[in-house]
């Protein structure tokens, strides 16, 4: 009958919309109580997680329902469940400045067999057991929906296999997510666990999160056959070892290079500075941003040519404790510091740092009295200078510091560089001319705080060796539009090349799809990933030309140290004195090919495997024996 008809629709009708309400009034209950107890901000900071977290709470609902066959059950349980997810990442922003992660489980046990650690937890322990025994209780003493009892096969072999649809395709469902409604803060976990909602951004990193391939021959004989071969030297037997410092420069780059010209060459002091030590072009892995992967690739010696693509080792994989500088600097005796000027919740900072062996990590970022770039943005490179150089003579003990300024950090769309000192010379268009007269300012101040850090040092009786690099080149395809101009005509000379937007557009297909056997690829390839360096050192001063690889640099590092290294970065140093520098394109031929499979083998133990290689290496976790 129509009425019927009608009257089942509206049932239908208004069951849902008391489904959808029930998610949104969870969402609300539970992140209004936690914003106003903890310094979480689920609901004032909230922008997609209005629609993603009830969404994700329905869907958990409806898994649950399927599972327990007890609607009502389900509800309590997700509500329970909710309130101690939302509890970990309390505690763990209250403690760490971090948000919790489905890989912080693999760890958890550990926790659990420290007394002094979960014994203070004990109110929160009892909670969970309570909450348990009333879920078990609701189990026994609730009888299962009639309906749902007799489709339970039906419905829990089809939730399967949605399931593995979605694990099939997870990087398919986090792009159109991501497409669709852009997942903003990735870098910065805390702010997308915010603004995304924390249950949704926990699914999303799980989805996002890949593997990474085991090698073909990987096993213990393996590992241990490449680690004898190059077995870890002793401590080191220089008397006074150097100060070590690393200054990673947020974009800078050499527009000579990529044939930009100016009035004046705005990296002057490091031109001058670089031929009085071991200097050349450096291949990131990265182009205009996520500047953490070249910086593992720096601190680790490990290649992002083995990651999974469009990974981010610092959020996606590294997770447990990480061969790294700052570990063969320690067995040496140093004190590891991370120094930034911004704020350390990018990129998972706070929890990759001690996993690196970092023992101080710091930021002058917000830090009242500091002096600020021009922009007002970030405190400036100098202020991060005079600041190494208070570290270093406040102790004794020789250090090891890893400093970012980020000055030069785009966007470059503000005007503290209207009358700056740089001027572009040759054809851009007027908006493009205009941001990057701001860099190569910003770039020309980089280069000032340079020369003072190696003046500074030119004049101290403590020895000290200095990496000055960028991390990539700026995020500015007015950067490389000579470079993509060149390699366009070389290889298609009937586009028309007249407008940025064609150019931009035709340069990034090619760049894309280009045949990495072809020298016209790999000179673009090469051109537009490289970056300047320059090692240098107060003794024994050593000038020659070096072109490199990010990932290795940290062999070449070592050894200006005077520093023995483990059969980790002796590989590196095996793998570096091959011409010309490695990259994530290269096409690999002998001996090259053989000695990047035993890094493959060796990265893929360490960031995956069974840890062969830490095992052989206790020094590197326990420098203090």
């Amino acid at each position: 009958m129509p009425g019927a008809s009608l009257k089942g629709s509206f049932e239908v009708l208004l069951k849902t919309s008391l489904i959808l309400l029930a998610g949104l009034t969870l969402f609300l209950l539970m992140g209004s109580g936690f914003q106003w107890l903890t310094d979480l901000s689920p609901i004032s900071e909230a922008k997609n997680a209005w629609l993603l977290e009830p969404l994700s709470l329905l869907i958990t609902w409806m898994v649950l329902t399927v599972l327990t066959l007890r609607p009502g059950l389900s509800w309590l349980i997700l509500a329970a469940l909710y309130g101690m997810l939302m509890l970990f990442n309390a505690e763990m922003y209250r403690v760490f400045g971090l948000v919790f992660s489905l890989t912080d489980l693999k760890h958890a046990a550990q926790v659990l067999l420290v007394a002094d650690v979960w014994a203070d937890y004990w109110p929160q322990f009892l909670l969970m057991i309570g909450l348990l025994s009333l879920m078990l209780l609701g189990w026994f003493k609730t009888q299962p929906h009639a309906k749902l009892h007799h489709y339970r096969w039906p419905l829990r072999v089809w939730m399967m296999v949605a399931l593995l649809l979605l694990i099939t395709h997870r990087q398919t469902v986090t792009h159109q997510l991501n497409r669709t409604l852009y997942i903003e803060g990735r870098a910065q976990p805390v702010v997308m666990y915010e603004w995304n909602g924390f249950l949704f951004s926990t699914y999303y990193t799980a989805l996002v999160r890949r593997s990474m391939q085991m090698p073909d021959g990987y096993d213990q004989a393996r590992i241990e056959g490449l680690l004898s071969r190059r077995p870890a030297d002793a401590s080191s037997a220089v008397s006074r070892r150097p100060d070590v410092i690393i200054f990673f420069i947020e974009a800078f780059a050499d527009p000579q290079s990529v044939q930009i010209q100016t009035n004046q060459d705005p990296i002057q002091h490091f031109r001058h500075r670089a031929a009085e030590g071991v200097a050349g072009m450096v291949i990131s892995p990265e182009q205009g941003g996520r500047s953490a992967n070249p910086e593992f690739e720096l601190l680790t010696g490990l290649s992002m040519r083995f990651m999974p693509d469009k990974a981010i080792p610092y959020m996606d994989q590294l997770d447990q404790p990480t061969p790294s500088l700052a570990r063969e600097f320690k067995r040496q005796g140093y004190t590891t510091t991370a120094l930034h000027v911004a704020s350390l919740d990018f990129f998972n900072y706070k929890k990759v740092y001690p996993l690196l062996g970092f023992d101080h990590i710091r930021t002058l970022w917000q830090q009242p009295g500091v002096a600020m770039d021009p922009a007002g943005r970030y405190p400036s490179e100098m202020a991060l200078v005079e600041t190494i150089i208070a570290t270093t003579e406040a102790h004794d003990e020789p250090q090891f510091i890893f400093s970012f300024p980020n000055a030069t950090h785009g966007f470059w769309t503000y005007d503290a560089y209207d009358d700056g000192v740089i001027a572009v010379q040759g054809n851009y268009a007027k908006d493009d001319a205009e941001v990057l007269k701001t860099y190569l300012n910003a770039l020309h101040a980089a280069d000032q705080a340079i020369e003072h850090l190696i003046s500074h040092y030119q004049q101290s009786d403590q020895p000290a060796v200095i990496l000055v690099l960028g991390d990539h080149q700026p995020g500015l395809p007015v950067f490389r539009q000579q470079l993509a101009i060149d390699y366009l005509q070389r290889i298609d000379r009937t586009k028309d090349l007249s407008t940025g937007p064609l150019l931009r557009k035709f340069f990034r297909r090619k760049f894309k799809r280009g045949d990495p056997h072809e020298p016209a690829f790999q000179e673009m390839y090469r051109k537009s990933h490289q970056v300047p360096y320059l090692l240098w050192r107060n003794f024994d001063p050593d000038p020659q030309v070096v072109d490199s690889s990010m990932f290795l640099l940290g062999s070449q590092l070592l050894a200006a140290a005077q520093v023995e290294s483990s059969s980790l970065y002796q590989l590196l140093s095996d793998i570096n004195a091959i011409k010309p520098p490695i990259h994530k394109r290269t096409v690999l031929t002998e001996p090259g090919r053989s000695l990047m499979t035993e890094l493959e083998l060796l990265q893929y133990d360490i960031m995956a495997g069974e840890r062969y290689f830490m095992s052989s290496n206790p020094e590197l976790l326990y420098p203090d024996g």
